[in-house]
């Protein structure tokens, strides 16, 4: 659950729609959303949730070129909202078959 708390201080009220998935990365330029990343394996999806409704809206998805072994995403978002990063971890091991060792 998200809750906000104002700077004066006093008890913080929970925003409004469900909980969510992803992970608090920022805030949106005007103040009036936040902005979350929400992992989709192998990828991320960038959104705003907007305090005052609650509702989500998609900014960006991003996702590896090639997603053989990605094991961890995680996306972000510059403060202006115009650039994208993205952090992943890639596993990738190889399987050797001998026969007739002596």
């Amino acid at each position: 659950m998200l809750v906000r708390f104002e700077s004066e201080g006093g008890g913080g009220s929970p925003l409004p729609g469900p909980p969510e998935p992803g992970s608090l990365i920022g805030w949106s330029q005007d103040g009036r959303s936040l902005v979350l990343s929400e992992t989709l394996l192998p990828g991320a999806r960038i959104l705003k949730r907007d305090l005052a409704t609650g509702a989500r809206t998609p900014v960006r998805e991003l996702r590896p070129e090639d997603p053989t072994g990605v094991g961890f995403f995680q996306g972000t978002v510059s403060r202006s909202g115009d650039a994208f990063a993205a952090v992943y971890v890639r596993a990738l091991n190889a399987l050797f078959l001998a026969t007739d060792l002596r």
